[in-house]
């Protein structure tokens, strides 16, 4: 009987022992989900970088971002640096894409990136971005005619990332009247790639006159 005892008291403290052992034994993760987990990781931290470039005006962390020279579709980028003078001077037009270089982007850095979209962005908020897939910027005032805000999208699927600088002026008559009004949509496209690095594609100009 005593044996039997024993044999029983050594089965429960093997039995609570492996219970003990499984408990403490790390989780089975899917390799893939653990693989799509570092890359949002890595895709948050690149857009707070970013952000954190162009708010200090560091340029040289901005070039991480950037491939160059950037050969931006119909010469936006282009369109966006230069008056219309400077345009024809260098014989700028959407046929054939002039190359945007390192020394450009240092030159004409704060017209890419105003004191408008800095604000727009920083008041983007990341997690809503990444988990809804869209953030927005509430609209604010430029001047007493003008304000502007930004619709970021995040497109998982197709890898792209958008930043949508949007712009509203409205004239007003000797009355206060509303007489015109401009709207003009900066577009700035990111790839986002296979690491969850970002890296910059090109801009996109829409205005239109109402």
């Amino acid at each position: 009987m005593n044996q039997a005892k024993e044999y029983m008291v050594m089965v429960l403290t093997a039995t609570l022992l492996c219970c003990v052992v499984a408990c403490n034994l790390p989780a089975n993760n899917d390799p893939l989900e653990e693989k799509q987990d570092a890359e949002m990781t890595t895709l948050k931290q690149e857009f707070t970088n970013f952000r954190n470039a162009v708010y200090q005006g560091n340029i040289r962390a901005t070039k991480s971002f950037m491939q160059f020279p950037v050969m931006n579709t119909n010469n936006d980028i282009w369109y966006m640096v230069l008056n219309e003078q400077e345009q024809q001077f260098r014989k700028i037009n959407s046929q054939k894409i002039i190359p945007f270089t390192e020394a450009d982007l240092t030159l004409y850095y704060r017209k890419i990136f105003p004191k408008a979209f800095v604000i727009s962005l920083l008041k983007i908020n990341t997690d809503t971005l990444f988990k809804k897939g869209s953030a927005s910027s509430r609209a604010n005032a430029e001047d007493s005619i003008t304000n502007y805000s930004m619709d970021v999208f995040y497109d998982k699927e197709v890898g792209r990332l958008s930043l949508n600088l949007f712009y509203r002026r409205q004239m007003k008559d000797g009355y206060g009247n509303d007489v015109r009004g401009d709207e003009n949509n900066v577009i700035y496209n990111f790839n986002i790639k296979r690491d969850g690095r970002l890296l910059f594609n090109h801009i996109r100009i829409a205005a239109q006159t109402r």
